[in-house]
């Protein structure tokens, strides 16, 4: 990032678009960036480590570590920030139904806030807020919330909302009455906020303290890739990095058919061969449909079916094994071809109309 910004001399929304993450995801990492190199550069001029003790105080124990902005050392900052990146490898981002997913963080968590006399409850949502996330850090990010407001109540109410705001998701918590017993630590509540090109912040107001976490919601093209193989979705999400496509991972445990309706990807790829799922079947259902009929299809097999998948309504035929040029071709033929399925059924529309 430094060698983008500094050495190189590109602009922040350069840079963020080199390394494919948001403008202020880069501001804030550039901020860490410049204090790490700091810590760096005064390490080698400071005198070797035994020395210092010796000339410090006899009362003064050594320090565990610079604490961060929230008051933890660096060693946890860091190991926080090992496990997102593990988490980011290891995890697809998904489509998500924000909403559901607050209400089934709430039930987790009710019996936790009844130890504590503390109601929880579900206040104003906005139906159908579909973000791409990783599912499993943001439910994360959400629990750590709702227990730190939790430990600080032996009494009274929290109430979690989801609101929409410039394009982002915006999920509110508020606690109150909470007691002022201690700083409140939402370091890993911020890491992993950051982590999906969002942000965490915390205000204390009188007797009530709230959490507002705020990420993007959908506003890329979204391809769902409807595939068991887990490596082949990471060399897809590996090969849309600046590019105008995200790539989503279909979870094949649930209705398939049902989860492309409700969110709408404006792009499928779809193997054939799946455990337990017809690929074959499952385009010819995504072709009659009307809620998914316009949705365009790349058929991405090992089984050498261009015609036949041609035949059968997919938008592009892309055998594997698949190369990124390729891959991202494919995916410019198919947000063609449903441009052009569009107009023509919007002017099939008019002319009955």
């Amino acid at each position: 990032l430094l060698s983008l910004r500094y050495v190189q001399s590109l602009t922040q929304e350069t840079a963020a678009a080199q390394l494919g993450i948001t403008p202020r995801h880069l501001r804030r990492e550039q901020r860490e960036a410049v204090h790490i190199l700091a810590q760096r550069l005064w390490g080698r001029r400071q005198p070797p480590s035994d020395a210092r003790m010796e000339d410090a105080a006899p009362d003064e124990a050594p320090s565990p570590g610079r604490p961060s902005e929230d008051g933890q050392p660096d060693e946890y900052v860091s190991q926080v920030r090992q496990e997102i990146a593990s988490l980011q490898h290891s995890s697809p981002v998904v489509l998500t139904d924000v909403t559901s997913m607050v209400a089934g963080v709430l039930d987790l968590s009710q019996d936790l806030a009844a130890r504590h006399g503390v109601l929880l409850e579900m206040g104003a949502c906005v139906p159908e807020v579909v973000a791409c996330v990783r599912c499993s850090a943001l439910r994360q990010a959400l629990i750590s919330a709702i227990g730190i407001l939790v430990e600080r109540m032996s009494s009274g109410r929290i109430t979690v909302c989801v609101e929409t705001l410039d394009e982002c998701a915006v999920i509110v918590l508020a606690g109150c009455p909470v007691r002022r017993k201690s700083v409140p630590n939402p370091s890993l509540i911020r890491e992993i906020l950051s982590a999906e090109g969002g942000s965490a912040d915390m205000e204390e107001r009188g007797d009530m303290l709230e959490f507002r976490l705020e990420f993007p919601v959908r506003d890329e093209i979204v391809v769902m890739v409807i595939d068991d193989n887990e490596d082949l979705v990471h060399f897809f999400q590996r090969y849309t990095v600046n590019t105008r496509y995200q790539i989503v991972h279909a979870d094949l445990g649930q209705d398939i058919l049902q989860m492309i309706g409700q969110t709408a990807p404006d792009i499928v790829v779809l193997d054939v061969m799946l455990p337990g799922i017809d690929g074959w079947e499952l385009l010819i259902h995504l072709r009659q449909r009307p809620e998914t009929r316009g949705i365009p299809v790349v058929l991405c097999s090992i089984v050498r079916e261009e015609e036949l998948a041609l035949s059968l309504g997919a938008a592009v035929y892309l055998p594997k094994p698949v190369r990124r040029a390729s891959f991202i071709e494919a995916l410019d033929q198919a947000l063609a071809a449903g441009g052009a399925a569009a107009r023509i059924a919007s002017a099939s529309n008019s002319e009955a109309r």
